[in-house]
């Protein structure tokens, strides 16, 4: 029997901020890159597909921003599915969402160059997830995905769970399988990504022993969300950005699944559930 489960995502959103706009052209090649690869890593987000005993889906998930920038969330994006999620304020994208057919996140890379003409990354997820299925998602984001700024866009219908890396020079497609995976400012599971490596050990160990139950499991995913431990920590904080906000969704096989949202630095803002949307199956 088919189930569509309820679906969730996570993004930065700040398109072009994280490197200033600037042509990588060949004299200023290796100037340009050494000051990517100094920029602060953004964003975290972590995916079980089926590890926990009776759980269908796990994700924690820390959106990194400006300060600066407002949102607000999570809110109705579109009432006809409906579509749930944060709204950055500035450009009209969403960071994460969760509806009944689709659910989907986006992470910037920062490894890449960025270019401040280019269309917003959050508007590209939330026109992904209006369309009415998997297939015709992945078929607009294919189209899409190069014309903004890199990232990993991760997409689950329930059934099926896909991520879309575009680099800034070409577009890659993989289907995630069941297991623990990783996306933070790189690839999906790239282990050189140290947030990567601290995110998959932990949840390593919590498969080992697993929590009783999709409460005990939100609550440890949401401890892992306040680790400040280097060189991988989750929760970041630097001058004039850090971690914004956060979220946790567990599905279990039978019952109602859960979502529980920081407005703030999970390290010190309380996670509450998402009671105005209902994540159906």
């Amino acid at each position: 029997m088919h189930h569509t489960r309820g679906q969730f995502a996570l993004i930065d959103v700040d398109d072009g901020v994280a490197v200033p706009r600037q042509r990588a052209e060949v004299g200023h090649a290796h100037a340009f890159y050494a000051r990517v690869r100094k920029l602060p890593a953004m964003c975290t987000l972590v995916i079980a597909r089926r590890v926990f005993p009776g759980i269908d889906l796990a994700v924690a998930a820390n959106r990194d921003e400006r300060y600066d920038r407002p949102a607000r969330g999570p809110v109705v994006l579109d009432a006809r599915g409906p579509l749930v999620g944060g709204v950055d304020l500035t450009a009209g994208g969403t960071w994460f969402a969760a509806g009944a057919r689709l659910m989907g996140g986006i992470t910037n890379r920062t490894d890449a160059p960025h270019d401040h003409a280019r269309p917003s990354r959050g508007r590209l997820l939330l026109e992904t997830l209006q369309r009415p299925s998997l297939e015709e998602a992945l078929t607009f984001a294919r189209a899409a995905a190069v014309r903004v700024n890199p990232h990993v866009l991760w997409l689950d219908d329930g059934v099926r769970s896909v991520a879309l890396t575009f680099d800034g020079r070409s577009l890659h497609e993989r289907e995630l399988g069941e297991g623990i995976h990783v996306v933070a400012s790189r690839d999906v599971d790239d282990d050189g990504d140290a947030r990567a490596r601290e995110a998959r050990t932990a949840l390593e160990a919590l498969a080992a022993r697993p929590p009783d139950g999709a409460k005990q499991l939100a609550l440890a995913l949401e401890e892992l969300l306040r680790s400040h431990a280097e060189p991988g920590a989750l929760c970041r904080h630097f001058d004039g950005r850090g971690t914004r906000s956060a979220s946790v969704i567990v599905q279990p096989e039978r019952g109602t699944p859960l979502w529980h949202w920081a407005e703030g630095a999970p390290c010190s803002s309380p996670f509450v559930p998402v009671n105005s949307f209902v994540l159906p199956r």
